[in-house]
């Protein structure tokens, strides 16, 4: 899946995305979460943006046009309760 292969190559290039595992982990960004926002339970927030980009060729080159008008790519990020 192109999917995976994307994400799996942003998590080896990128080295400032970490997951909470353990599970002190994740009741300190659950409790942290808690404190700033008071949403219990809650691991991350998501948020998304659109990345423009050069119109591709082809046949598919409708599928990346945005509802704003323009060829872009629609990603989306989870932050936790500092931002990051």
């Amino acid at each position: 899946m192109i999917v995976l292969q994307v994400v799996e190559s942003i998590d080896r290039n990128l080295k400032n995305i970490n997951f909470p595992v353990t599970e002190a982990d994740i009741a300190s960004t659950k409790k942290q979460f808690f404190k700033m926002a008071g949403i219990p339970n809650c691991l991350g927030a998501v948020d998304g943006t659109l990345i423009p980009i050069i119109s591709p060729s082809g046949a598919d080159e409708p599928v990346y046009i945005c509802r704003k008008g323009f060829h872009a790519l629609n990603v989306q990020a989870v932050a936790d309760e500092k931002m990051r």
